[in-house]
């Protein structure tokens, strides 16, 4: 099964439907898995977690994130725009990372 048919795959399933399990873990510490439904999967294939949507900000995040820069990181828009952008782009690029890991 190629990457792309099995990331379709994958993406038409519910989030609690699982693909595999785990029957054992060797001494070494590494996972023996089992699929449930193996066919068409090739011995060596990669195997790849299924892409998982993406989150985005609010509106609420995004005033969040004026706020910080305006008032919370103390930057100026008139004194030092650059560090206002800065404090901006830090918030929001920790508020997606915490809304999409």
């Amino acid at each position: 099964m190629k990457k792309r048919q099995m990331t379709d795959r994958l993406q038409g399933m519910a989030e609690d439907d699982s693909v595999a399990h785990v029957y054992r873990i060797e001494p070494n510490g590494r996972p023996c898995v089992a699929w449930d439904d193996a066919s068409g999967i090739e011995v060596g294939a990669k195997l790849y977690a299924a892409p998982r949507e993406w989150v985005g900000l609010t509106g609420d995040d995004i005033h969040d994130a004026f706020c910080h820069a305006e008032y919370d990181a103390s930057q100026d828009w008139n004194d030092d725009p650059e560090g206002w952008c800065k404090a901006f782009a830090n918030y929001v690029e920790a508020k997606l990372k915490e809304k999409n890991t």
